[in-house]
């Protein structure tokens, strides 16, 4: 007990004391019930339980109230500052420890720093030992993971981390490209709108779920992040390049309609390609290629003669050559490369196709005197040569026809033209497009071999 509460003690009992002193005045006091059921109780403490109640002083009862009163307040308050030291223990200890996770996570990421990644795993390993929530260390270590091909690893970590705190911007992308490299298509679509959903202002979650649903070839839904994309984008020169990528989805989503032979639809889609990107050849071709499909030839004519007027890609006039030499229209095909030259005289492809059309219709003259333009302007061609020497060859010229030749088997292709990609440069066997090797769109071109 302390010094406090003894002095206390006597005070009160000296207090008692002079106050009974003082006041005579007595109260009837009892402490158990008048009838006490036990009767072994009710003798050994009939002092209590007697009929009669007996008398006590008042000033009495007052101050061992108080007393009494004073001892239950000390006793709650010992317990509170008990409680309270305790707590400041408990707190003590979590911020020890705390701090010591933090000297380590700090060392782990500079190891990692470094260049060495086998003692931050270990590092990290240990720290999750010790707070397996810790979820700055979650998320490091999950992304170390994923860098080595662990991706059930990563994915683990990373959705732990979530349980915590699944609001978390950085553990969210983290996850999320976790699913993208081990190819979880559902659940990083799910994750994204998720994304979506706590950060709207953001361009990020809509622009991944655009490159998802396009390595995937979900165009539609490609097409409707897209143009949600765009309502959110206010700078010009963004808004257009993103205007051109509407333009790719619909155009594939025009051939999706193609392929499943539903014009009419993918009319629909190649228009409105067309409408976004006026520079965007394969929604020319394709549109064409429909209305051919469609019997429509007139329109399909039409509209590839629109796209060569609007980008002078020879691709162009070579399908509208197709299309003639099905409907046995050769001499409208003399007349297409007669009005380009006129326009473009020094386009030596167009005098080269030219010459080869004029030859098939056994134009000698016509043929060759075109194909000796084609010599001066750029006499390096292997098909120029290939073309002369049929030239010769059916005047008769036999000696002058296999020179020709020799000079084009010198080259790598006995064929007049190719198509190529002005991307990465790779050759294709047909017009496409989209190149197969590098995957970008509206690079397939035409040259001369």
């Amino acid at each position: 007990m302390s010094l406090r509460l003894i002095s206390l003690f006597i005070f009160l009992l000296l207090s008692s004391l002079y106050l009974t002193f003082l006041n005579t005045i007595d109260v009837s006091f009892r402490i158990l019930p008048k009838e006490w059921p036990l009767h072994i109780l009710q003798e050994r403490f009939s002092m209590f339980t007697q009929s009669e109640p007996f008398n006590v002083p008042l000033v009495v009862i007052i101050l061992i109230s108080f007393f009494f009163g004073v001892m239950i307040f000390s006793l709650i308050n010992t317990i509170q500052k008990s409680m309270n030291l305790f707590s400041d223990w408990k707190t003590a200890l979590k911020t020890k420890k705390k701090e010591k996770i933090n000297r380590m996570f700090l060392k782990g990421q500079t190891c990692l720093l470094g260049g060495r990644k086998r003692d931050a795993i270990h590092i990290f390993k240990k720290i999750l030992r010790k707070d397996p929530n810790h979820i700055k260390t979650l998320c490091v270590l999950g992304d170390i993971f994923r860098e080595d091909g662990k991706y059930s690893d990563a994915v683990r970590l990373h959705l732990k981390a979530k349980s915590f705190d699944n609001r978390n911007l950085y553990i969210l992308y983290s996850l999320e490209k976790d699913y993208d490299v081990s190819n979880a298509f559902e659940e990083s679509v799910a994750l994204l709108k998720e994304i979506r959903a706590i950060d709207r202002e953001s361009l990020t979650p809509l622009t991944r779920l655009r490159d998802i649903y396009i390595s995937n070839e979900k165009w539609e839904e490609a097409y409707s992040a897209q143009k949600e994309l765009i309502s959110l984008t206010n700078d010009d020169s963004v808004l257009s390049e993103e205007r051109d990528r509407l333009s790719i989805m619909g155009y594939e989503i025009g051939m999706s309609r193609l392929n499943v032979g539903d014009y009419v639809s993918a009319v629909k889609e190649f228009k409105n390609s067309i409408s976004l990107d006026t520079n965007f050849v394969p929604a020319y071709i394709c549109l064409g290629d429909t209305y051919f499909k469609q019997s429509k030839e007139r329109l399909a004519i039409r509209i590839l003669k629109r796209g060569y007027k609007k980008k002078e890609s020879i691709i162009f006039l070579k399908r509208i050559e197709e299309i003639y030499v099905r409907r046995r229209k050769q001499t409208k095909i003399i007349k297409m490369y007669q009005d380009a030259i006129s326009q473009n005289p020094n386009g030596y492809l167009l005098r080269l196709m030219l010459g080869e059309a004029c030859l098939r219709l056994n134009m000698l003259d016509k043929a060759m005197k075109e194909l000796k333009k084609v010599e001066e302007i750029n006499p390096d061609i292997p098909s120029l040569h290939l073309l002369l020497g049929r030239v010769y060859e059916k005047m008769d010229e036999i000696g002058v026809a296999s020179k020709e030749y020799q000079i084009a088997s010198e080259g790598e292709s006995s064929s007049l033209l190719e198509f190529y990609c002005k991307g990465c440069g790779a050759r294709c066997e047909d017009w496409m497009g989209r190149c197969p090797d590098c995957s970008e769109w509206n690079t397939i071109d035409i040259r001369a071999t």
